[in-house]
């Protein structure tokens, strides 16, 4: 169990190490938590800890949670792993749309109508795509968000590919879709 000294020697590095990559100094810093210069210097120097709420306040300002605040020494080095986990996420959810560009431009050139659908299908494998990398390393709601981008872009496929034949049954297949899924994610944060 760590002592209240190394708490604060940790947050004050913490405060600190996050103040200056948002590259403030200590009066803006301040000024943006509507705090004095004396108390973020203290703060950083580990003469004083803020209360709770402040706690609170400064993790929100930083993105980050209190525990990161006062245990994590390496507080950098974890956003800085979760912003490569969005590029990643990003990037390979956008290969998707590129591997479409070039399935487009093949069926282009051999005359292939509607070769546009390429793009369209694109839309649900980047979901899938998505969905993998949400549950590995993101929140429940970017995985329930992935969810329903997968199935209203799967719903859209269908109707491109039904001329809008079927676009009433197939809005309330999304709506019940939908509907299933929420409480779906709901059972597992529960269960957790």
């Amino acid at each position: 169990m760590m002592t209240e000294l190394e708490i604060r020697e940790i947050f004050s590095h913490n405060v600190q190490c996050l103040r200056k990559s948002k590259k403030l100094n200590q009066s803006e810093l301040a000024d943006q938590l509507h705090y004095s210069n004396k108390a973020i210097s203290k703060w950083e120097t580990g003469e004083t800890m803020p209360d709770v709420s402040v706690l609170k306040l400064i993790a929100d300002f930083f993105n980050v949670t209190i525990d990161d605040l006062v245990t994590n020494k390496e507080i950098l080095k974890k956003k800085k792993r979760i912003s490569n986990h969005a590029f990643i996420t990003l990037a390979s959810s956008g290969l998707s749309f590129l591997a479409a560009a070039i399935v487009f431009l093949v069926l282009k050139i051999v005359n292939v109508p509607m070769a546009w659908i390429s793009f369209v299908i694109a839309v649900p494998i980047s979901a899938i795509v998505l969905i993998v990398f949400t549950k590995l390393w993101f929140k429940k709601i970017y995985l329930l968000l992935s969810i329903i981008l997968l199935i209203w872009s799967c719903i859209m496929v269908a109707l491109c590919f039904t001329n809008f034949t079927y676009w009433k049954e197939l809005l309330i297949l999304g709506i019940v879709l939908n509907i299933l899924t929420i409480v779906f994610i709901k059972l597992i944060k529960s269960k957790h």
